[in-house]
């Protein structure tokens, strides 16, 4: 292999081929290369280069995401670089192998991304924060003038069409939130074969219930979870635990079975997005007073009383997601907000602590936060042992408090007393 003439080069080994009528160059790259290479058109003039403004917080995320990669020794795939050589070059091919060969670019010639430069930035700053012999792909056109690179820019990002953010979601294995959903989808009865992993908004005439998305944001707000956080098998167990619940009482797999789906939503709210983000506000609300299974069984306890029919017709749900004026659905953070609360209302849920009634009635003074927590278990131990409910207890409490608030202090501060009291007033 010999070099053109006397001039320095740059030799890239190649592959030639063709498209429209212009030769293209496919290249592997050593990322480390990449900046001694090419260059991005910088030009200030908008219409005197061929790429949008850079953006450093997007060229930052693709960053993040070979760096995590790399320290986690994880697959990663990052889609071709598009150029041009700004002069016509040599290409030598190898053998008889006529499109396999040597590109020589003189030194001083320019290789300007017209495509990627995001990417570019992204690897760029990638390398310079680990060592790394990973490679990436590059196409290159020759002498191919501005007009045509920025109508090749135009082609490019008119044709891309951006897929739904719900399967996005669904194919992303390295998102914690993501691998719960798609779990839930295949242990929760009513999930199966009923959530549309597609579209972000499941279609007016599909007979699939609940999209991907609203599954993994409602289940996001239901554990708390912010983007990237770890999930304890717990916390899985515990959204199995309350999916169901709600599926029951909702409905959802009569639905499904029934393929009412399309139907149900003509009128009908208990499938849509606000709906299942507001069920996932609505139970972060009360855990954090309760458990799992003391939210699930609330829950089920609420299945009598509940119309999955009535109670979610688009009607019954003006004012709070509703739109009063247009009757169009709302589903901003808002609207699933004022949902989540007529939820509450709905299925008759507190989310307040079950012995929050005891701070109302003493002040610190009389009985401080740690006392009232010893309280608080003693009454709870007393409710099992006398087969009484809360409301019950608290009925009696309330009686003692006001006849002798001093005495009350030392009965609920001493557990013989306590239980002396209570059975003698439960009598």
């Amino acid at each position: 292999m010999t070099q053109p003439d006397n001039e320095m080069y740059i030799n890239l080994p190649a592959t030639r081929g063709q498209q429209g009528g212009i030769t293209q160059y496919a290249l592997t790259v050593p990322m480390s290369m990449l900046k001694r290479i090419f260059i991005i058109d910088y030009a200030d003039d908008v219409l005197e280069r061929s790429q949008r403004e850079l953006n450093l917080a997007r060229a930052r995320r693709i960053t993040r995401y070979l760096v995590n990669a790399h320290d986690k020794k994880a697959p990663y795939f990052l889609p071709t670089l598009n150029g041009n050589i700004e002069e016509i070059v040599k290409f030598e091919p190898v053998h008889e192998l006529g499109n396999l060969g040597i590109v020589f670019v003189r030194m001083d010639t320019d290789i300007k991304v017209f495509d990627g430069q995001h990417k570019f930035r992204g690897v760029i700053d990638f390398v310079k924060k680990r060592e790394t012999k990973d490679t990436i792909t590059v196409v290159l056109t020759e002498n191919v003038s501005l007009a045509v690179r920025q109508q090749f820019f135009s082609d490019i990002n008119n044709n891309a069409c951006k897929p739904a953010a719900a399967i996005n979601m669904a194919y992303n294995h390295n998102d914690p939130l993501n691998q719960l959903a798609r779990y839930l989808t295949s242990v929760v009865p009513a999930f199966k074969g009923s959530i549309d992993f597609e579209h972000n908004v499941v279609p007016a005439k599909s007979s699939q219930l609940i999209s991907f998305k609203a599954l993994s944001d409602a289940t996001r707000k239901m554990l708390g979870l912010r983007i990237g956080d770890e999930i304890s098998p717990e916390q899985r167990e515990d959204a199995v635990l309350l999916w169901n619940a709600w599926a029951n009482v909702m409905n959802w797999e009569l639905l499904h079975s029934l393929s009412m789906g399309a139907e149900y939503r003509k009128c009908h709210l208990g499938t849509h997005g606000v709906m299942i983000n507001a069920i996932g506000i609505a139970t972060n609300m009360m855990l954090e007073n309760h458990t799992a299974t003391e939210v699930s069984s609330m829950i089920s306890s609420s299945n009598e009383c509940i119309n999955y029919i009535d109670n979610f017709k688009h009607s019954e749900w003006v004012g709070i997601c509703v739109d009063s004026e247009t009757s169009n659905v709302k589903s901003d953070t808002r609207a699933q907000n004022k949902a989540a609360e007529n939820l509450l209302t709905l299925f008759k849920l507190n989310p307040d602590h079950p012995y929050s009634w005891l701070r109302a009635l003493f002040s610190l003074e009389e009985i401080n936060s740690d006392s009232l927590v010893k309280v608080q278990e003693r009454l709870e131990k007393i409710c099992g042992e006398q087969n009484l409910r809360t409301e019950q207890l608290q009925g009696m409490v309330n009686s003692l408090v006001n006849d002798n608030p001093e005495s009350a202090v030392k009965t609920l501060m001493n557990i013989r007393l306590l239980r002396a009291w209570v059975k003698t007033t439960a009598l």
